[in-house]
C-alpha cells in the first residue's frame, strides 16, 4: 500500500478498536471520534481542496461544514439563536467566546469569512495547512508592533475585500464558566474600520466531572445553545471609545452566556 492508504487504514483500525472494543469510559469514545474524524477528513478532503481550489477565503466554510458533521456521532445537539443577525451587509466583526477546538462544531460561519488566530497554528501541522487553505490572519501576540501592524492589516483588508473576521477577544482557550477579560485590539480595529461587531456566544459546553459516582467527565455536554446577538455600531466612534466598547460588549456576552447556561441547566432539572 502507499503511505496515504497505510495512513487512512490504521486510523480505521485504531477507530473500530477503541468504539468497540475499550472498556475505558464515554470520554475515550468520543475523543477518538473527533481526532481520529478530524485526521481522516483532513487527510480524505485537504488534498483536493488544495488542488481544485488553492487558497481562497470561501474553503473555510466547506472545511468546517465537513468537520462538523462528526457531531452527529457525538451525539451533540446545537440550538442556533439568532442566526438572522449575520445576515448584515458588508464587512463586519464576529466576537466570539473560546473553550476549545470543538467550537468548529458550531454552524454559524458567515459567508467571506476568514479567522484570527495565533500565529503558532501554522506551525501545527496539519492546521498549518487549514490555516494556509482558509487563508487565516495569523497574529503574533509577542510582537507587539507586529500585532498592531496585523490589526491595521486587517481594518484595511475588511473594507478592501468585504470580508468578515472571526475573532475571540479573550485572546486564549477558556475551560471555566465565565469569560476572560477582553483584549482590545480587535475592538481598536473594528473603530478604526467603522464596521460592526457582532457578539456570537456559546454555552459552556464542557462537562464537569461527576463527583457522585467517581466517573471522569465527559468529552463535552449533549446540548449547546449558540446565542447570536444584534450587531453594534461603531460608526462615529473613535479611538477613545475602545476601552468602553470592549468592556461593555464582554458585559453584555457575559450575561448572554449566563443566561444560556441557566437555561441549559433548567430544561435538565425538567427532564429529571
Amino acid at each position: 500500500m502507499e503511505l496515504f492508504e497505510w495512513t487512512l487504514f490504521l486510523l480505521i483500525v485504531l477507530l473500530i478498536g477503541v468504539l468497540f472494543f475499550s472498556q475505558r469510559s464515554d470520554v475515550y469514545r468520543k475523543m477518538v471520534l473527533f481526532y481520529g474524524w478530524m485526521v481522516v477528513m483532513f487527510i480524505l478532503v485537504s488534498p483536493w481542496v488544495a488542488l481544485i481550489r488553492g487558497s481562497r477565503v470561501e474553503n473555510l466554510k466547506i472545511l468546517c461544514f465537513v468537520m462538523r458533521q462528526v457531531r452527529y456521532l457525538l451525539g451533540v445537539k446545537i440550538t442556533v439563536h439568532g442566526s438572522e443577525n449575520l445576515n448584515t451587509k458588508g464587512p463586519y466583526m464576529v466576537v466570539a467566546n473560546h473553550q476549545t477546538i470543538l467550537d468548529v462544531l458550531a454552524e454559524v460561519l458567515p459567508d467571506r469569512c476568514v479567522i484570527l488566530s495565533k500565529k503558532e497554528l501554522k506551525y501545527m501541522g496539519p492546521m498549518g495547512i487549514v490555516c494556509w487553505l482558509g487563508k487565516f490572519i495569523l497574529l503574533d501576540r509577542n510582537n507587539k508592533r507586529s500585532a498592531r501592524e496585523t490589526m491595521d492589516h486587517i481594518a484595511r483588508t475588511l473594507l478592501q475585500q468585504n470580508l468578515r473576521v472571526w475573532v475571540y477577544p479573550e485572546g486564549t482557550r477558556n475551560r471555566t464558566a465565565t469569560l476572560l477579560p477582553f483584549k482590545r485590539g480587535v475592538f481598536s480595529a473594528a473603530v478604526k474600520a467603522q464596521i460592526p461587531i457582532i457578539p456570537v456566544v456559546t454555552s459552556y459546553y464542557q462537562q464537569p466531572p461527576n463527583l457522585k459516582d467517581g466517573q471522569r467527565p465527559f468529552f463535552c455536554r449533549d446540548k449547546w445553545i449558540i446565542q447570536i446577538l444584534p450587531k453594534i455600531e461603531t460608526r462615529g466612534l473613535g479611538p477613545e471609545d475602545v476601552p468602553a466598547l470592549a468592556d461593555s460588549t464582554q458585559k453584555l456576552m457575559l450575561d448572554t452566556f449566563n443566561e444560556i447556561n441557566g437555561h441549559i441547566v433548567l430544561e435538565k432539572d425538567t427532564r429529571e
